[in-house]
C-alpha cells in the first residue's frame, strides 16, 4: 500500500468512528472518538517491520458535561521526556525492534525513539473517551469489532502486540483461530507468540507499568527485550 493509499485509508476509518460513535447509546455527551492509527504514514509505510499495538481505551478528564474527543491519540506525542510511562516503554521496544539493543544498554527516551513510535500503528479497542482503566473490554470490544478488524486488515502489519487484548477478544476471531503457536519465540508468563498468515501475533502484557504489582517479574526490562527478542526472532534480524 502507497503512502497515499494508507493516508485515504486512514482517514476513511477516521470518519467510520466518527459516524458509528453517534450510533452508540452510551455516549450521551456525543463524544467524538479519539483518533487512533498512525501518525507518520511514510515511516509505516518504508518501515522493515510493520509494528501495530493493540492496546485499550484513551483516556480524557470531562470536567463538567461537555463533549470530548475530535482529536488523534498522538497530538501529545511532541517531547520524548514527557511522554507517559506507557508510550516510553511502547518507544523502548520499538527502539529495540529497529536496531537490536538491549534494554540495558538503550539510552533514555530520545526523538530518535519517538520517531519510531509515530511510525507504527497504534489502535484502542474503544475510540471512546475513558474516564478510568477499565478492566473488562468484551463491550466495547463487541461495539467496535468490525472497525478494529478493518483497522487490523487494512494497516497490514506484520507484527501485532496485543497488551492484554487478546484472550477473550481477538483470539476468537478467524485469523487468530487459524494461528499456529510459536513455541520458540514465547516466554512463558510473559508473552505468547503465534503466526498467523505470516503475521506475528504477541499476546503481551500491557505496557502499564502497573503490571509489576501482580507480576514483579515482569519489570520493563523483561518486558522489553521479551517482545523484541520474539520479533527479531520471527523477522531473522
Amino acid at each position: 500500500m502507497s503512502t497515499t493509499e494508507l493516508s485515504k485509508f486512514q482517514e476513511e476509518m477516521h470518519e467510520k468512528e466518527r459516524l458509528h460513535a453517534e450510533t452508540l447509546e452510551q455516549n450521551i455527551h456525543g463524544d467524538e472518538p479519539i483518533y487512533d492509527g498512525v501518525c507518520d504514514i511514510n515511516g509505516y509505510a518504508e518501515a522493515p517491520i510493520k509494528v501495530m499495538w493493540v492496546l485499550k481505551e484513551p483516556w480524557e478528564k470531562r470536567e463538567k458535561d461537555e463533549a470530548l474527543g475530535g482529536w488523534y491519540i498522538w497530538e501529545p506525542w511532541t517531547d520524548a521526556s514527557q511522554m507517559n510511562p506507557v508510550w516510553k516503554t511502547m518507544m523502548y521496544v520499538m527502539y529495540g525492534i529497529n536496531t537490536g539493543i538491549a534494554y540495558s544498554q538503550m539510552p533514555s527516551v530520545n526523538d530518535k525513539m519517538l520517531k519510531m513510535l509515530k511510525s507504527s500503528a497504534y489502535i484502542n479497542i474503544s475510540k471512546l473517551p475513558g474516564k478510568t482503566t477499565s478492566t473488562s473490554m468484551r463491550a466495547p470490544y463487541e461495539q467496535w469489532r468490525e472497525i478494529l478488524l478493518e483497522q487490523i486488515k487494512g494497516y497490514k502489519p506484520d507484527v501485532i502486540i496485543f497488551g492484554n487484548t487478546y484472550d477473550g477478544l481477538f483470539d476468537k476471531e478467524d485469523f487468530a483461530q487459524k494461528a499456529l503457536w510459536a513455541e520458540e519465540l514465547s516466554s512463558p508468563g510473559i508473552i505468547e507468540a503465534n503466526v498467523s498468515e505470516g503475521t506475528l501475533l504477541i499476546n503481551a502484557w500491557h505496557p502499564s507499568p502497573m503490571r509489576v504489582a501482580s507480576h514483579p517479574n515482569v519489570t520493563e526490562e523483561v518486558y522489553v527485550d521479551t517482545i523484541v527478542k520474539a520479533v527479531r526472532g520471527f523477522k531473522h534480524i
